[in-house]
């Protein structure tokens, strides 16, 4: 860990009490930072998806599942990003905050008699993952390189890592939804129906901590301190179970 101080007494142009010093000389309006935009960032992205379906035919059900195993890694994150290495990419190359490797689907409708659907929806999916920061309360500061702690840390993925982990190398719990439907219609005439619904929405109560992000204060994704440490901030979640219950006229 080094200081801003020291890693400025380490500049080509020194850089002390805010003033550079050229040649003996000081020099005021010096900058830690130039920033240029570019579009060098690489990402690589690969799927492979398996679908399992049956119609209802002559049954009195039918189903649907699918299941995507998947990969999506980068070696930029967010806007204004950052190496943490000077300007060493490659060294950032690993999983994107959107990575999820597991994605399971499925959907089953059951036809007790005519004009009823009774549905079971799942939803299951793997953990995106976590950007492991520096313990600011070990360290007295997440800015372990000494590069100036504010620019663009907001972000999800432009913090310093803890020491000794690689960018996005920890992973949030699984994502596990399930949701139940009850749905029946009256006939009323040729022409004239009635339609009653109930739904139950994350039936189990789940509590789903992966998928739900904004910003590095916001999102279950920035956590500080390796995993080894146990350490994890719940900062949001899913909707809990939810009741939803409608009329249709159909005419």
């Amino acid at each position: 860990m080094r200081t801003i101080e020291e890693a400025d007494a380490t500049r080509p142009i020194p850089i002390v009490n805010g003033v550079g010093i050229i040649d003996g000389q000081e020099v005021e309006g010096v900058a830690r930072n130039v920033v240029v935009t570019e579009t060098k960032g690489e990402s690589e992205y690969w799927a492979t998806s398996f679908n399992l379906q049956k119609a209802r035919g002559q049954n009195n059900y039918s189903y649907r599942v699918n299941y995507t195993l998947s990969s999506l890694k980068n070696d930029t994150e967010d806007i204004n990003f950052r190496a943490m290495d000077a300007n060493n990419f490659d060294a950032e190359w690993g999983p994107s905050i959107n990575d999820r490797r597991h994605n399971i689907n499925g959907i089953f409708n059951y036809y007790p008699f005519e004009g009823t659907t009774i549905t079971l929806v799942a939803l299951l999916q793997s953990g995106q993952p976590i950007n492991r920061i520096p313990d600011g309360e070990v360290f007295g500061t997440t800015d372990l390189n000494g590069d100036g702690s504010g620019f663009g840390d907001a972000y999800v993925g432009n913090s310093d890592r803890s020491p000794g982990r690689s960018r996005n190398n920890d992973r949030l719990p699984w994502n596990n939804t399930f949701d139940v439907g009850v749905q029946h219609r009256f006939k009323l005439s040729n022409n004239h129906r009635l339609e009653f619904r109930a739904d139950i929405f994350n039936v189990l109560n789940a509590e789903n901590l992966s998928g739900f992000f904004n910003n590095a204060t916001q999102s279950n994704q920035i956590q500080a301190g390796p995993a080894s440490s146990g350490r994890f901030v719940r900062r949001n979640a899913g909707p809990p179970r939810q009741f939803q219950f409608g009329v249709r006229y159909l005419f």
